[in-house]
């Protein structure tokens, strides 16, 4: 019999982990890991919905600044000696990719998300960044090529103003919105038309030659994100054709 089970300690070499052991509530085909990072939300303010809502926006900004394997695995509203004890329940959320080994939060990092995640949040309520982040932090799950088309479905939702000419106006404006304008916009954009051509491929079933297409894609997808983040707004039609056709003096 195997069923995902919690303990409080690592085991020594060649042992079992130390007791208690708890059960833990997970859906069929979960399998566990370590857990390598407890993150507690105080319980002094808002519910329980609330504290998992700020927990995810806190994971989300982790995945998309440093390390994309980074999610929630394991969820419970109680705290870590009301599971030793078991008069807390835990779940298990999700299977996930072990973490890259030596991932380490810095402190130029941790003082980053600190001053940014609180006046952020707001911004997981907008319609079409939550679809965007989601699509991205779930592509993982898919095989390479179906993750490709979820990503690029997260940046046509965000930088598509219009049906016609898709692939010239998303890459362009992912490029006008990252880069100032210039070479490296210009170099930038024709990348951009690339991917864009291997999300198109995988899309057809057609074979995506190009190696890396999911893993560049994840990364200019971040950098949206991040930039979004940065500047507190998701940009608007307007904006995205003003940058386009009349770019800013100076670049964000």
């Amino acid at each position: 019999m195997s069923h995902p089970t919690l303990a409080f300690e690592r085991p020594p070499r060649g042992a079992p982990h130390p007791v208690p052991w708890q059960a833990v509530d997970a859906s069929p085909g979960i399998t566990s890991m370590d857990l390598l990072t407890r993150l507690s939300v105080p319980g002094s303010s808002g519910d329980q919905d609330t504290h998992h809502a700020w927990a995810t926006w806190i994971a989300l900004l982790l995945r998309f600044s440093m390390d994309t394997t980074v999610t929630i695995t394991l969820s419970s509203a109680g705290d870590v000696q009301k599971l030793r004890c078991g008069e807390a329940r835990a779940r298990l959320l999700e299977p996930i990719r072990r973490p890259q080994e030596g991932t380490t939060l810095l402190g130029e990092n941790a003082a980053w998300l600190r001053d940014t995640w609180y006046g952020s949040l707001n911004l997981s309520a907008n319609e079409a960044l939550q679809f965007a982040v989601g699509a991205i932090y779930h592509s993982h799950r898919s095989p390479r090529d179906l993750g490709l088309v979820s990503v690029w479905a997260a940046l046509e939702r965000l930088f598509s103003s219009n049906a016609a000419e898709l692939k010239f106006r998303v890459c362009a404006n992912i490029a006008a919105y990252l880069e100032p304008p210039g070479i490296i916009r210009y170099e930038l954009f024709k990348t951009l038309t690339e991917l864009y051509d291997a999300r198109s491929s995988a899309a057809h079933g057609s074979m995506v030659k190009r190696f890396d297409a999911y893993k560049d894609s994840v990364t200019i997808a971040s950098r949206a994100i991040l930039r979004i983040v940065g500047l507190g707004r998701v940009p608007t039609k307007d904006e995205l054709e003003r940058e386009l056709l009349c770019p800013s003096a100076q670049h964000d």
